[in-house]
């Protein structure tokens, strides 16, 4: 049996995915609640690529990109922005938001703060995607 983010995203587009969630809309809010805010994405994966191949972000400050792949293979930029491995995260005082850019955030959003995190304050860390709650609770769950 499927699971229900299975079903949902199944034989889907990343457009037809965005166009459902209305992330144009959302991406609008991100943009005036994150005004003057530093931003660090994390998931530098075909999600995120998507996005900022087909969407304006230039109204964000995005200072970094981060991702668990640049532990092992790193990089000095991905898609033009500063890429940083998930350690190297907190030696960045600047960033004031973490922007997670993936289709099963919660993990990784718990990584983040049990991990990289762990013990000191963290930047406030939102999903990029604005999903259905119930698909967020099946991850939890």
């Amino acid at each position: 049996m499927k699971t229900k983010n299975e079903q949902f995203f199944e034989n889907k587009t990343y457009e037809q995915i965005l166009g459902e969630l209305k992330f144009d809309r959302h991406l609008k809010h991100f943009e005036k609640k994150f005004k003057n805010k530093k931003i660090a994405i994390y998931g530098a994966g075909i999600m995120f690529d998507y996005i900022i191949e087909n969407y304006d972000l230039s109204g964000f400050d995005i200072i970094a990109i981060s991702d668990k792949r640049f532990e092992y293979h790193p990089v000095d930029f991905h898609k033009g922005i500063k890429a940083y491995s998930p350690s190297e995260l907190l030696n960045n005082k600047d960033i004031d938001v973490i922007l997670i850019s993936t289709l099963y955030p919660v993990g990784m959003k718990g990584y983040l703060e049990k991990v990289i995190y762990e013990g000191v304050k963290s930047p406030k860390i939102y999903f990029l995607l604005n999903k259905p709650f119930a698909l967020y609770w099946e991850e939890i769950f």
